[in-house]
């Protein structure tokens, strides 16, 4: 009978993997993203895009590979010994039989304790033994199954880590935020946690069932098969249905997971904003809604699962009673040994318990399966090429020729349209315009963050998608944003991203020429000082001119400024203004302007317009024009001129107000 439960999961097993395979084979279809078309040929010839996740995970199970191996005899022994502790349990109860049957040992003989001890010591002396084995051996499959399955989720971490990093920015327009952190959190947890369940109850579990099988068939293999032919359809019809419905439901829950992860990163990374709007209850709804929706899909998945493990408990309780009312009746018509119906029962225990487990795997292989696919789905995505060109020598020409481009997210909106701009070397250029107009898409092509429609930009006569992106950005091109980002770590490491190998003398260097020495010998740690999450322990004109230090000390021949003093104070914006006078002598500049006051003194204006330039030429010769420029001054003239009217008249009244308190 529980001979026929071991059956029942390994042909459920087997249905099961079937269907799974049918299920990978349509996610390889369905996942083929098409290659960049900056790749080589000869990439595309050795690029194989789909992936299997099976062969991924021998891929991140290989280099711990010897651990397994060792795994296996280690839980085969374990399984020999709990076996033959049940079979010595048996010979000892026989033993003692045969001892009463004989009437050589009663408790009135005088030597009776000396002649029990040596009766039972042999066997005794082996049960022992049993014991012992199975605890070490168990101890050593389970250490080496498990430091197998740390490493190998140190890997899978490691390779979405690295695989998120060198994503475009096309990747993240597309996806969410909480997706991609839920993959490296949550995801591969919860394949550590399922994987190390299914295999250190796989291994030991099912030798134990096929063993304990075995030795059924010898102590009485009518009792073992009988039940198989009522046991086996059942578990097979009942399982195969259930399991259908919690595969889907798993999948469900994961990206419902995904969803709860994005609204709390969402809310913790911008809380100033949320703090300043005061949206904390909106928030909070939002959350609870998402846990809402995850609690439901839990509960429909923990009652198929539950009636899934009733069912399988019940069964094999099942074969208890038979094995009792059959091993009873073979035992009163001589036809067993008490040892052998003892041993009988206590390998059906063991079959019990292991069945027992097995059920449960089946649920931690859904949660194992479902968290790889969604893994191996990011991981299925090619990976932009790098590589291409390094200039031995930069003038620092710039020019866009006929670009069009659309944003990844936006593909019915057109944002640059057939634009001819050039940025001369050495000159300072800088691109005003309403909202919109394209300003900061253009800073963003010159750094090659996305890939144009049609057209193309060059750098000194070569085009830039046939460049090395990596040396593009990393030694070419300095970018100083309005709000600068920060990451958590000292003053010192922040300016040297700019530059891993600088020295502390050129940190300190960089640091004086964009005026952030000064302060910076003012904290009590000086460069060593924390600047915290986003750099929120400084002030914004101090995150400003460590921005600038960062872009100064990769010595970029090439800087793009997007409007980096109009969030300051008059005090910090006269600061970071002297700073970035420093830095762009001798440049390609590329000022971004959002204050029209900003950019009067630059040696080229652009204005644009719906992605298109309108005008361009010096601050006077725009002026005399008298076209978009000249009404973008004027209007800026009269909102200043209003606003000062205005507080004209607010200390006017204020000033009345006094008066007539006299």
């Amino acid at each position: 009978m529980c001979g026929g439960c071991t059956a029942t999961g390994f042909v459920y097993l087997a249905i099961d993997s079937f269907k799974w395979k049918a299920i990978c084979q349509s996610f390889e279809r369905d996942n083929v993203i098409d290659k960049p078309e900056n790749h080589s040929k000869d990439h595309d010839q050795h690029y194989d895009h789909r992936i299997s996740i099976w062969s991924k995970l021998y891929e991140f199970l290989k280099p711990d590979i010897l651990w397994f191996l060792f795994s296996i005899p280690c839980a085969l022994l374990s399984a020999y010994y709990n076996i033959q502790i049940n079979l010595e349990l048996g010979n000892l109860m026989n033993v003692i039989q045969e001892s009463l049957k004989s009437g050589t040992l009663t408790e009135s003989s005088e030597d009776f304790i000396e002649k029990f001890i040596d009766l039972v010591k042999e066997p005794a002396k082996n049960l022992l033994f049993d014991y012992l084995s199975q605890s070490i051996f168990s101890c050593l499959y389970l250490y080496s199954l498990f430091v197998m399955a740390e490493r190998t989720a140190n890997r899978i971490r490691f390779d979405l880590f690295s695989k998120f990093l060198n994503f475009e920015i096309k990747f993240y327009d597309l996806n969410n935020s909480g997706n991609v952190l839920s993959a490296i959190s949550n995801d591969v947890l919860e394949f550590k946690s399922s994987f190390k369940q299914v295999i250190s109850l796989s291994i030991k579990n099912m030798a134990q069932v096929l063993g304990c099988v075995y030795t059924l068939f010898k102590i009485s293999p009518e009792m073992t098969i009988l039940v198989n032919v009522v046991v086996l359809p059942i578990l097979v019809v009942v399982g195969t249905q259930i399991g259908s419905g919690l595969r889907k439901l798993s999948h469900r829950l994961h990206s419902q997971l995904a969803n709860i992860t994005n609204v709390a990163f969402e809310s913790m990374n911008n809380i100033r904003t949320v703090k300043m709007l005061s949206i904390e209850q909106i928030l909070e709804k939002k959350f609870f809604d998402e846990l809402l929706k995850f609690d439901q899909l839990n509960q429909k998945f923990s009652l198929g699962f539950s009636i899934f493990q009733g069912l399988t408990n019940l069964a094999i309780n099942g074969i208890v009673m038979i094995t009792l009312l059959f091993g009873g009746y073979n035992l009163l018509g001589g036809r067993m040994t008490a040892g052998n119906l003892m041993s009988f029962l206590a390998t059906t225990q063991t079959i019990q318990r292991s069945l027992f487990q097995l059920s449960m795997l089946y649920g931690h292989y859904i949660k194992t399966t479902s968290a790889l696919q969604k893994i191996c789905s990011y991981l299925a995505i090619p990976s932009p090429y790098i590589g291409g060109k390094i200039l031995p020598k930069i003038t620092g020409d710039i020019q866009f020729k006929d670009v069009t481009f659309i944003y990844p997210k936006r593909p019915e909106y057109i944002v640059l349209k057939k634009l001819n701009l050039k940025l001369e070397a050495g000159k300072i250029t800088a691109l005003c315009g309403s909202s919109g107009s394209g300003k900061s898409t253009i800073a963003m092509l010159v750094e090659s963050l996305y890939d144009i429609e049609s057209g193309s930009i060059t750098l000194d006569g070569v085009n830039m998608k046939d460049l090395d992106k990596q040396w593009l950005r990393k030694d070419l091109i300095g970018y100083i944003s309005q709000e600068p980002v920060l990451f958590c770590t000292t003053i010192k490491e922040n300016i040297m991203y700019g530059n891993p190998n600088a020295t502390d003398d050129e940190v300190i260097d960089a640091a004086k020429i964009a005026n952030a020495h000064d302060f910076i010998m003012g904290f009590p740690n000086k460069y060593d000082t924390i600047v915290g999450q986003q750099g929120t322990a400084l002030s914004g004109g101090q995150r400003q001119r460590i921005a600038i230090a960062r872009a100064i000390i990769k010595n970029p021949k090439i800087l793009i400024l997007d409007e980096a003093t109009s969030a300051l104070d008059s005090e910090s914006e006269l600061l970071v203004k002297e700073a970035l006078d420093n830095v762009m002598k001798d440049r390609t500049v590329l000022v971004i302007a959002h204050r029209l006051s900003t950019i009067e003194h630059c040696d080229h204006i652009v204005v644009l317009e719906s992605g298109r330039i309108v005008e361009q030429g010096t601050h006077k010769q725009l002026l005399q024009n008298r076209a978009k420029y000249f009404q973008l001054i004027n209007r800026v003239k009269k909102k200043k001129n209003n606003a000062k009217r205005m507080r004209i008249m607010i200390d006017d009244f204020f000033d009345d107000d006094l008066l007539d308190d006299e």
